[in-house]
């Protein structure tokens, strides 16, 4: 007797079908956009398939794991509001083939149109979804139904325009747990208004993204998760091109998980630490880029060395002259994360003196804090002219530490200030708790 394999047979509709076992012992359904037809005994054979996904899906049962084969050079669209196709049976797999060019893509022509997936333990592979229309809400709408969802080998991109964008390519409905996210790549083009590729919308449990490409101006973030905690979240191994200054993961602060050996640039990223936004999940071997042609360097949490007690860090603010008056305007932002000394206060003026109108006393810098130093400085005369200096009092060499959640202002004295142009302020602060911050207001 010969050995027995996952291979079997059967004949459908005078078709014989092989398939293999091993994959699923449910029915097989093949997609082809210009050969098939949306009607009975069509979907059994490549010979004989249904024209649209959304058909080939209202074929499938419930957990029997049926396949549907979108197969090479498959096209769908829809240029009106509603769902491309809604993906509402459960363990089901949708499964592209072709490479490249080949592959099924799935075009949205209006704002509102996507692929909705509401059935459980649903997996999708291979296909490529594009907008074709200004400010495309989403791509795939996950809804919360949608456990144990997996996405792998998928392309997400917008019309390649700055007026043609996928605002996000996957929202993921809150309750909606155990996602997994591989091997995709999410493509925009530069100067358009994206909030980003992935969103939780809500707490999620259990879901990771690994091994993906993001490459766009992700307004907020290629990965969002803050408008709730999520939980037992990995983010392993993905490399991301995000809108200069923004982070490329922001989750909700009581987002617990591990994020390790991810890749970002942001250029003129303020900190290389705000890359990730995430301040309970586990960091291992993260990178940022902050510079075009910039060499990558280790980000981590405020509890690395980097941010730790006794490490030093510089905000610099540009001041309109006149702005500064008797009411006073903020040069930083209330701190956090703990007390700051100031171990420097540098003004480096324009062409133009800063002045008043009587030459008296100018500006003052002070703080609000709640005990200790509050007034630090004050300038006196209109000597100030094109030129940087060091404005720690010389004679008391008083130095002031920044209570958490305290800020630093400057105020004119007498007079208001009524020289033009601009004034920057450096202030160079050590920390004396690992982790605290500010910044420029």
């Amino acid at each position: 007797m010969s050995a027995k394999t996952e291979l079997f047979s059967r004949w459908l509709g005078g078709n014989l079908v092989v398939a293999d076992q091993g994959l699923s012992t449910g029915r097989r359904v093949f997609v082809h956009s210009t050969d098939g037809t949306d009607a009975a005994g069509y979907g059994a054979s490549p010979d004989a398939p249904v024209a649209t996904l959304d058909y080939a899906v209202s074929l499938c049962t419930d957990n029997e794991h049926d396949i549907i084969y979108l197969m090479p050079g498959h096209t769908e669209s829809r240029a009106v509001t509603g769902e491309l196709a809604d993906l509402d049976i459960a363990g089901i797999v949708v499964q592209g083939m072709g490479a490249g060019a080949d592959r099924p893509i799935f075009t949205l022509g209006h704002a509102t149109a996507k692929i909705t997936v509401d059935g459980a333990s649903i997996t999708i592979r291979n296909i490529r979804v594009v907008s074709d229309v200004a400010d495309c809400a989403q791509a795939l709408d996950v809804g919360a139904a949608a456990d144990g969802l997996t996405i792998e080998d998928c392309e997400f991109e917008d019309g390649g325009t700055d007026v043609t964008e996928l605002k996000e390519a996957i929202k993921i409905a809150a309750a909606c747990d155990d996602v997994t996210i591989r091997n995709c790549r999410f493509l925009t083009a530069a100067g358009g208004t994206i909030t980003s590729a992935i969103t939780f919308e809500g707490a999620s449990d259990n879901s990771r993204i690994e091994r993906c490409y993001f490459n766009g101006d992700f307004g907020t973030s290629a990965i969002l998760g803050s408008a709730a905690a999520q939980t037992r979240l990995l983010l392993l191994n993905n490399w991301m091109k995000v809108l200069d200054g923004e982070p490329g993961i922001e989750l909700h602060a009581n987002s617990e998980g591990v994020i390790a050996d991810n890749r970002i640039e942001s250029t003129s990223i303020t900190d290389p630490d705000a890359a990730i936004v995430a301040a309970d999940c586990s960091w291992f071997e993260n990178y940022v880029v902050d510079a075009d042609g910039g060499t990558a360097q280790l980000i981590g949490t405020g509890t690395e060395s980097v941010q730790g007690i006794g490490t030093l860090f510089s905000v610099k603010k540009t001041i309109t002259k006149t702005a500064i008056v008797a009411a006073g305007v903020d040069v930083t932002a209330a701190s956090s994360g703990g007390a700051l000394l100031l171990e420097d206060c540098i003004l480096q003026n324009d062409t133009t003196e800063i002045d008043s109108a009587g030459h008296a006393e100018v500006i003052e810098f002070y703080t609000n804090n709640a005990a200790g130093s509050t007034s630090f400085m004050t300038i006196a005369a209109s000597v100030l002219a094109s030129e940087m200096r060091d404005l720690r009092d010389a004679t008391t060499g008083m130095r002031v530490v920044l209570e958490s959640g305290k800020k630093v202002t400057v105020k004119a004295t007498t007079e208001d200030v009524t020289s033009g142009g601009t004034c920057d302020v450096y202030l160079i602060f050590r920390r004396l708790a690992a982790g605290a911050a500010v910044a420029a207001a």
